[in-house]
């Protein structure tokens, strides 16, 4: 379930290089915190990994990720 909140900071880096989004400091900031905060669980919870769903929560992430941002542009081209 962690995996779901990587899902924006992953959104805004294949924006940021694909695209040429770019966001103010704030937000850029506030998704560190995310990405530390996400850190710190996974870390604190276990100190082993389990591969395979290491595997899957990438592949979810991925693809989740790049369906709101293909979702997005398909949105802008009908307004």
């Amino acid at each position: 379930q962690v995996s779901k909140v990587v899902d924006t900071p992953f959104v805004y880096l294949i924006q940021a290089l694909f695209y040429g989004v770019h966001y103010c400091t704030e937000v850029k900031v506030s998704l560190v915190l995310v990405m530390a905060g996400v850190l710190v669980v996974t870390t604190s919870e276990n100190m082993y990994t389990n591969w395979l769903g290491l595997f899957f929560a990438v592949t979810g992430v991925t693809a989740c990720s790049f369906y709101q941002v293909w979702a997005g542009t398909k949105q802008k081209e009908f307004n």
